[in-house]
């Protein structure tokens, strides 16, 4: 057994820095642009770059994407944020005198940044978590370096600094995505995350049910504050010497939830009955309003 943990361990610490694929929903109601897209995220402890492959249908649009990144958000995006300055704000937005979409973000999560990408430009934004927001009241950080030049480019690149996230390398963050027309705010159905049925809801409601998350947090075992540990073995999750309420989530590597555990108590000896599928590596994120870390399960 002392093998298998020094394997586990190396295996870890091998992968260095994050990568993870992503892939669209499914959705083509713009043509198919993001719906059957793949985005891969990965980064060098400093900047996060992300990579997209669209689907079969030119990008003449606008994508969105919001981040959680575990300070105060919107769980929703409605008529008090109002930012219609130019037409990425507008997307973000998501409003126009024609169309006004409420999005509803899945439970827990709190969108406190975003970014929009169109042909020739990506910006990144902070969400204000209260408050109305009219024109210019997102508070644009920096471009986000895409080099997206044409709209029958099949993959393109685009850039952000954890810094500017407010977060470090060892940290995560979630995110879902949506794609629109930012001239006139009409939403499509392709995006990322789950919860959108197929047929563009236009100016109509949308409510995500779940999204995904990115971590390139290393170790099995890992151990930092108060000394806790972590594993998986014997369908069983295991955490020592943590003590106090969490919320505990599971995400396969493509950032799909798995578990979701709201105020689940947590003692020093905790374990639960978890029926994991063998092989594979997990994303386990355990919060409370004091602590925020993201861990990699491999089981066994």
């Amino acid at each position: 057994m002392k093998h298998i943990y020094l394997i586990i361990f190396l295996f870890f610490f091998s992968i260095g820095h994050g990568q993870s694929n992503y892939p669209g929903n499914g959705n083509g109601g713009f043509g198919d642009v993001i719906g059957s897209s793949n985005l891969n995220i990965n980064d060098d402890g400093t900047t996060i770059t992300f990579t997209l492959t669209k689907g079969i249908g030119d990008f003449n649009d606008a994508l969105v994407l919001y981040f959680d990144t575990g300070i105060p958000g919107r769980s929703v995006i409605d008529g008090t944020v109002n930012d219609q300055a130019d037409p990425l704000r507008k997307a973000i937005s998501n409003q126009d005198l024609n169309n006004s979409t409420l999005i509803t973000f899945p439970p827990g999560f709190e969108a406190s940044h975003a970014i929009g990408i169109e042909v020739g430009f990506a910006g990144l934004w902070s969400i204000p978590p209260t408050g109305t927001i009219n024109d210019n009241g997102l508070g644009f950080i920096d471009s986000a370096n895409s080099d997206l030049s044409a709209a029958n480019q099949a993959i393109f690149s685009f850039s952000i600094d954890w810094s500017e996230l407010g977060l470090t390398s060892s940290s995560s963050f979630d995110f879902v995505g949506i794609y629109l027309n930012p001239g006139n705010a009409f939403t499509s159905d392709e995006a990322y995350g789950d919860g959108i049925p197929p047929g563009n809801p236009g100016g109509g409601a949308i409510t995500y049910t779940a999204g995904r998350t990115y971590s390139n947090t290393l170790g099995l075992n890992e151990q930092g504050l108060n000394d806790y540990k972590v594993v998986y073995s014997n369908d069983q999750l295991i955490i020592n010497n943590l003590n106090g309420n969490f919320d505990l989530r599971i995400y396969d590597m493509l950032g799909k939830a798995i578990l979701s555990l709201e105020d689940e108590m947590i003692t020093p000896n905790y374990s639960r009955p978890l029926n994991l599928e063998k092989g594979q590596v997990y994303i386990l994120q355990i919060q409370n309003d004091a602590f925020r870390k993201t861990l990699k399960l491999l089981s066994y």
